[in-house]
């Protein structure tokens, strides 16, 4: 079951996640490319970065964005 805390640390993960994500857009870099040079933060201990999760979710974080 998961703790107040756990939950706060996956917001946090998901908050830097979709920064990273709205930066690379803003910098102009394709999905592929920002999902090739995002690397996990080492705070998230636990954490995997799965490359095709990793693009699937910035392909539709700049869908969204659009």
């Amino acid at each position: 079951m998961a703790k107040p805390q756990d939950l706060e640390v996956h917001r946090d993960f998901m908050r830097d996640f979709l920064d990273a994500t709205r930066r690379a857009k803003t910098a102009g870099q394709t999905p592929q490319a920002a999902a090739k040079a995002w690397k996990l933060p080492k705070r998230y201990v636990g954490y995997e970065a799965q490359p095709a999760r990793i693009l699937g979710a910035m392909e539709w974080i700049y869908w969204q964005l659009r």
